[in-house]
């Protein structure tokens, strides 16, 4: 018997990145508070995002550097061995400091864009990254059982 995946056809980067869209398009979005930023932490990005986000970068000539998913992975363990590092380096490199903006925005990663949405967010329970709006608005509140499958989905991505 064969194996799921070795029927699939390799998608071009073209059409992961159609289907990433329509995956972030299912994740409700409200207005952020002026100068926030609660929830930028160290993002764990998927593969597919990872690359999606340093083409952004490179094509905006950003002087950021994003964590690779075995980076991020890493950080948690040391969070877990020195509760200290959580406060020497829980920030995002993407945020400006000065304006606490998101200097990649419109390419930010699922697990930013699911923050305020998610009710007991798994990433918020691991790093402590909470949104002030969160179940402020019920009615924009996602399932987490659908956001765990968004979650797979963008990581099924960098396996097609």
């Amino acid at each position: 018997m064969k194996e799921r995946n070795a029927t699939k056809k390799p998608m071009k980067y073209v059409d992961k990145l159609k289907r990433l869209k329509a995956i972030y398009a299912q994740v409700p979005t409200f207005d952020c508070l002026p100068d926030c930023g609660k929830c930028c932490g160290p993002m764990p990005v998927h593969p597919f995002e990872y690359r999606v986000i340093n083409n952004y970068i490179k094509a905006n000539k950003l002087d950021i550097h994003i964590m690779t998913p075995l980076e991020h992975m890493a950080l948690l363990k040391a969070i877990e061995d020195d509760p200290t590092v959580r406060q020497r380096l829980m920030h995002c490199s993407a945020q400006d400091p000065e304006t606490m903006l998101c200097r990649i925005y419109p390419v930010r990663a699922l697990v930013c864009r699911m923050y305020g949405s998610v009710p007991e967010n798994p990433w918020n329970q691991v790093i402590d990254l909470v949104c002030p709006l969160k179940e402020q608005d019920p009615d924009k509140m996602m399932n987490p059982k659908k956001a765990y499958r968004l979650n797979q989905m963008v990581y099924d991505l960098e396996h097609w």
